[in-house]
């Protein structure tokens, strides 16, 4: 299923459905412009990197991050009831450049069919030209396939 607007993604995300995560790949132009195209879409948005920050204790010099703590964060935000029962998460590119290729493999498989019966839809959001931290081709037509992606040109 092609999406022409990010809009319909976040109204198939609402609908209900076991897993309700769905991926928008964002154009260069909206980087660092996610909070305002939450608002546009009438959902919340989280800041991923600041979530992490606020989870540490106070004078923390070194984060250490792996994708169980990183899905614990998307668990976090998926578990609240939020403006138009979903939040887009924003800034994940900075989070997965940290861990191993195969633990994001791991994030992406956990990402896809994980998060099932959640009270807020997850609109994951990276930027399109982030090939070294997206899944493969191929996880990413199963993305399409289930109604869960949206790709925006450059």
């Amino acid at each position: 299923m092609a999406f022409t607007h990010p809009s319909e993604l976040v109204a198939s995300l609402q609908q209900p459905r076991r897993v309700r995560t769905g991926l928008w790949l964002l154009p260069l132009h909206l980087i660092g412009q996610e909070a305002n195209e939450a608002a546009r879409l009438g959902i919340q948005a989280v800041d991923l990197r600041q979530a992490l920050l606020q989870q540490l204790p106070p004078d923390t010099q070194y984060v250490s991050l792996d994708s169980d703590r990183l899905l614990n964060l998307l668990d976090a935000s998926s578990q609240r009831k939020a403006l138009g029962e979903c939040v887009l998460l924003y800034n994940l590119d900075l989070l997965l450049s940290r861990l191993t290729q195969q633990q994001r493999s791991g994030f992406w498989q956990f990402a896809f069919s994980g998060f099932a019966h959640r009270s807020s839809a997850l609109l994951l959001t990276l930027p399109v030209t982030a090939q070294d931290i997206l899944p493969g081709e191929r996880v990413l037509e199963e993305w399409a396939d289930a109604g869960r992606l949206f790709r925006s040109s450059i």
